[in-house]
């Protein structure tokens, strides 16, 4: 989204099957009320997932976005969260293993790993195989010592903003038997160095979003550097049953 004197970026959306709508802090509400008007208005689209961004900003566009969207759409509040960014990366140094780039081998348990992330935030149905096969060469896995795959994390398609560049991490996943062992910290902060230091000729920012009702992912992220800046809430769409249908 760009003023209309001087074209610069001043915010942004994106629109993504499988993780849904995502605007920046800087989006107006006119503005996403429009964008949720050109999203709901376009013809042969599967339903928006879901909708995240400043809570009133976010409603904005749902609105639009369900009166526009044929066949009729509802939305409701599913949960708020926290958006933090990175100030400086602070690498545990208690926790043992490395992190490492995911590969076609690891699918297998890729596939079952994030089946069991999705169904543990909540989320809609979701193709496991078609998201990893996707998302493969932005996961990264950490390996204990004994050289075990113990949890996973990924980030979105970087976004430009002025002359820096904005890198979303996320999802960060650790099994069930594996967590409180500081596996979800020591990734988080050696992706979030991996994406600093991609291109040392370019400005990098990190950020990423934890559910406000969890405070042992806020706790893991509040350790290695992040810090809290706003506030913000997610959105959920489901189709309404029509009149012919009933």
């Amino acid at each position: 989204m760009a003023s209309g004197l001087t074209d610069n970026i001043t915010s942004f959306a994106m629109w993504n099957s499988t993780r849904g709508v995502y605007l920046s802090p800087t989006v107006s509400s006119d503005e996403a009320a429009t964008f949720g008007e050109l999203v709901g208005s376009m013809e042969n689209q599967p339903l928006v997932i879901q909708c995240s961004g400043v809570r009133h900003v976010a409603s904005a566009f749902s609105v639009a976005y369900c009166r526009h969207h044929q066949p009729t759409a509802q939305f409701h509040l599913k949960k708020d969260l926290l958006l933090y960014v990175l100030e400086t990366v602070q690498t545990p140094t208690h926790v043992t293993g490395r992190m490492r780039q995911g590969t076609a081998e690891d699918m297998p348990f890729l596939k079952d790993w994030a089946s069991q992330f999705f169904a543990f935030i909540g989320a809609p149905l979701v193709d496991a195989s078609g998201f990893m096969a996707r998302a493969l060469p932005t996961i990264f896995i950490w390996d204990d010592e004994a050289g075990t795959p113990v949890a996973f994390a990924g980030y979105a398609p970087p976004v430009q903003v002025d002359e820096t560049i904005v890198y979303r991490i996320g999802p960060v996943f650790v099994p069930e038997h594996e967590r409180r062992k500081g596996y979800a910290s020591a990734l988080t902060a050696a992706l979030s160095l991996h994406v600093l230091t991609k291109d040392e000729n370019v400005t990098a920012r990190v950020c990423l979003y934890a559910d406000a009702a969890n405070p042992a992912s806020n706790k893991a992220y509040q350790n290695v550097g992040y810090v809290p800046v706003s506030e913000t809430s997610e959105f959920e769409f489901e189709a309404m049953e029509s009149d012919d249908a009933k």
